[in-house]
């Protein structure tokens, strides 16, 4: 689906709500969860290249910081080995979040194609 379909769609505008139903009540208020769904958005309502790929490093740059307290989605397994690890569990809980959810699935694969296949 093209980027502008997916604006025109209204998705966009319910990114933190759609992330934060996929954790329990007391874990939806993180400030890590929240902070990654705001960045969530921003990178998917971007209408420039050079605004989805800057809001596209700062996401980056949230992964890459390690964190052994952002909430699991539910029934996520706490023991599991990327769960465990610090390094590692923002990413994780991203690619959960893509791989449960057709919505953000869409999303992501939307703005990040249009970002790639863009001339400029």
């Amino acid at each position: 689906m093209p980027i502008e379909s997916l604006a025109a769609s209204g998705l966009t505008s319910h990114v933190p709500e759609l992330v934060r139903s996929h954790f329990n009540a007391e874990d939806r208020d993180s400030a890590a969860l929240v902070e990654f769904a705001e960045l969530l958005q921003l990178f998917f309502k971007a209408r420039s290249l050079r605004g989805r790929f800057d809001t596209y490093f700062l996401l980056m740059r949230w992964l890459g910081q390690a964190d052994e307290h952002v909430p699991l989605p539910l029934d996520e397994d706490p023991l599991s080995p990327l769960a465990r690890n610090p390094r590692w569990r923002r990413s994780h809980v991203m690619r959960l979040l893509i791989v449960r959810s057709p919505e953000l699935r869409t999303l992501f694969a939307g703005t990040l194609g249009s970002s790639l296949a863009t001339r400029q």
